[in-house]
């Protein structure tokens, strides 16, 4: 199983603000994350890999 990753990593991964990262949420355009309780969101590394290392992408 891939690491689980907070919203803090993802959007350091990213680039980007938390806010933007809201936005895309929100918006329908970025992969919703796993609810493991009531405060805690995560997304697994392999997706947000995926997102970042598209597979066909130039070297």
């Amino acid at each position: 199983m891939s690491k689980m990753l907070t919203r803090a990593e993802v959007c350091a991964r990213l680039g980007i603000h938390r806010k933007t990262l809201e936005n895309w949420l929100k918006a329908g355009t970025f992969p919703q994350p796993a609810i493991l309780g009531p405060r805690t969101h995560r997304w697994d590394e392999s997706i947000i890999n995926a997102i970042t290392n598209p597979v066909g992408a130039a070297q």
